[in-house]
């Protein structure tokens, strides 16, 4: 148990920083009107995450 949340622990502190990532594909939302839009995205994405949470 205590090695578990250890390695919980490690892989939540790696996640702190700037992470940069890349996507090509298919995405959808739903608009106000409650339908469904689909698209095709080819776009980068810049984050900054503290704690493993995305400011």
């Amino acid at each position: 148990m205590r090695g578990q949340l250890i390695a919980c622990g490690h892989k939540f502190a790696s996640l702190m920083g700037i992470h940069h990532q890349q996507y090509e594909g298919k995405a959808f939302y739903i608009d106000d009107e409650g339908d469904i839009i689909r698209r095709h995205v080819k776009d980068q994405a810049n984050g900054l995450t503290v704690g493993g949470i995305q400011a």
